[in-house]
């Protein structure tokens, strides 16, 4: 079985140096896709979970540093509400502009703006349109949560359409909100990534207290095209000010 593993190892990489590092061989009557490039296999299968909660947590801090008037709303509460000590994920009941904020930015700048590819399996007709047996098919997810269709002033940042009349954050989102994906497929560590980025900004601003988060140059918000099927922002350079 060892000498076995070595060979098919060796014919890969053989593989490789002939084809390039994405190729795909048939087994039989199925297809089988290698990936043997270190980037590549990052951004097919690293990028969920971990990354794309980076990728959020770049533009929550260009955000802040964009917009001081946010910035100043958001330690207002923080420092109401829970003072210097250390968050907890309960306090989300108490942060409500907080998490308006945050579910803004997911709305904003989705980092992963292209849903998950399915695959028909057979014939199918949507509406007036046809797919055949094996089409892909995704959902764009930064369309729909960009369309004026779904949303008042979609192209402006506003946590406020979070918000209600009382300033109490709304729990139940629109359809067209659809930042962790749609149907069964939907992203399984959707509440725990929510988590994160809650106490990540949460902490950085209380360890901020005593400074401005600035931007060095302010360059805009524009993405950093680098990837059909993530969204981070250009890089740029914080000061404490």
């Amino acid at each position: 079985f060892r000498n076995y593993k070595r060979h098919w190892s060796q014919e890969i990489l053989k593989f490789k140096h002939i084809y390039g590092p994405v190729f795909t061989l048939w087994i039989g009557c199925v297809p089988f896709v290698f990936i043997c490039d270190l980037d590549m296999a990052r951004e097919a299968f690293g990028r969920t979970g971990v990354e794309t909660t980076q990728d959020t947590m770049q533009w929550i801090l260009l955000y802040i540093a964009h917009y001081p008037y946010y910035q100043q709303k958001l330690r207002n509460e923080i420092s109401r509400e829970i003072g210097d000590r250390v968050p907890v994920v309960e306090d989300k009941s108490r942060l409500n502009y907080t998490l308006a904020f945050m579910t803004e930015i997911l709305r904003h700048r989705n980092a992963v703006p292209i849903g998950n590819f399915h695959r028909t399996v057979v014939d199918t007709q949507l509406g007036n349109y046809q797919f055949p047996k094996h089409t892909l098919v995704f959902a764009h997810q930064g369309c729909i949560m960009t369309d004026s269709k779904h949303w008042t002033n979609p192209d402006k940042f506003e946590p406020e359409r979070f918000l209600d009349e009382h300033g109490q954050f709304v729990e139940t989102k629109q359809g067209a909100y659809i930042p962790f994906g749609l149907g069964r497929r939907v992203c399984p560590g959707d509440t725990l990534g929510y988590n994160e980025l809650f106490l990540c900004l949460v902490n950085i601003l209380q360890m901020t207290s005593n400074y401005r988060i600035e931007l060095h140059s302010d360059e805009g918000l524009e993405s950093d095209i680098v990837s059909y099927f993530v969204c981070y922002p250009r890089p740029y350079e914080l000061i404490l000010n």
